[in-house]
């Protein structure tokens, strides 16, 4: 028989700073479902990543066709000074 709430391990934090309350204590996650859903965030989240710097690369391209020219070019001299 399983107690609720769910005992004390190493992966869950005490008290309000818990960063997984939710889903060990309102959807009842065991540890190797939190190390589960820890373990696909960090194979997961570089295709958004990529996805989004891609996103932005096309919307620049489209941009840059629509404008035909028709945007300046920014003055660079203020950043001469600037170091790196």
């Amino acid at each position: 028989m399983s107690t609720w709430p769910p005992p004390a391990s190493p992966l869950r934090g005490t008290g309000r700073d818990c960063p997984d309350g939710l889903i060990v204590r309102r959807l009842g996650f065991t540890d190797p479902m939190v190390g589960l859903m820890i373990a696909t965030y960090i194979a997961i989240d570089s295709f958004g990543t990529a996805t989004n710097v891609t996103g932005d690369a096309a919307i620049a391209m489209v941009v840059d066709k629509l404008s035909a020219g028709k945007i300046a070019e920014r003055p660079t001299a203020a950043l001469d000074g600037i170091p790196g």
